[in-house]
C-alpha cells in the first residue's frame, strides 16, 4: 500500500471521527529517547525494587569474592581485570556505533516529562508499532495504526502546542520530533 493511500485512509478517519480536516504525516521509523524518571532511555521501565544479581558489576566482581588464598586471589584479580576491560570495550563500541549513526540521530524524538504525563503517554503509544501515523488539527491529535480500509487509534487527545518540531503539553511534558516531520504533513479534506 502506498504512502498516498495510507495518508488518505488516515485523513478519512479524521474526517469521520472528528468531522474536520486534519494534517497527517507518517512517523515511520522514529525512535523515542526518554528522559523520564523511572524509565531507561529506550522507554522501558527501570527495575526500582532491589538489586539484580545479573548486573555487570556483580558479574565482574564475582571471581574476587570466591577467591581462596593468595594464588586464588591473584588469579581472580586477573580474571576480574580482563572482564572489566571487555565490559569497557563493549560499552565503547556501543557509544561509537551510536554516535556514528547519523540516520539514527535524524530519526530520533526526545521525550521529556514525568511518569504518566501526556507527552510520555503519547510516546508510549507511538512505540507500540513501527508504522504509526500522526494526525492533528487545531484541537485534537491522534496516533493511528493505518491499514487498508481501517485505522486503529493508538492514542487520541487534545492537541498540544506545536512549535516547529516540538510538541508541548499543558502538564509540562514535551516531545521533540525529528526536524521536517511536521512540515511534511498533508492537510486532509
Amino acid at each position: 500500500m502506498t504512502g498516498d493511500r495510507l495518508a488518505r485512509e488516515a485523513a478519512e478517519w479524521t474526517l469521520r471521527e472528528w468531522g474536520q480536516a486534519a494534517r497527517v504525516v507518517p512517523l515511520g521509523d522514529v525512535r523515542f529517547r526518554y528522559h523520564v524518571r523511572g524509565r531507561r532511555v529506550d522507554g522501558s521501565r527501570r527495575n526500582t525494587g532491589g538489586s539484580s544479581s545479573s548486573s555487570a558489576d556483580e558479574w565482574v566482581s564475582a571471581p574476587l569474592e570466591q577467591a581462596d588464598g593468595c594464588a586464588g586471589a591473584l588469579v581472580a584479580l586477573v580474571v576480574s581485570a580482563v572482564l572489566w576491560v571487555l565490559l569497557l570495550a563493549a560499552r565503547a563500541v556501543w557509544v561509537v556505533l551510536r554516535l556514528g549513526s547519523r540516520r539514527l540521530r535524524r530519526r530520533t524524538a526526545t521525550v521529556v516529562g514525568g511518569p504518566g504525563q501526556l507527552g510520555v503517554r503519547f510516546a508510549d503509544a507511538a512505540n507500540q508499532r513501527a508504522d504509526v501515523w500522526l494526525a492533528w488539527s487545531g484541537e485534537r491529535m491522534a496516533l493511528l495504526h493505518v491499514r487498508p480500509k481501517w485505522c486503529e487509534p493508538l492514542w487520541v487527545g487534545e492537541s498540544p502546542r506545536v512549535e516547529r518540531s516540538l510538541l508541548r503539553w499543558p502538564d509540562g511534558s514535551r516531545v521533540r520530533l525529528p526536524k521536517g516531520i511536521l512540515g511534511a504533513a498533508n492537510l486532509s479534506g
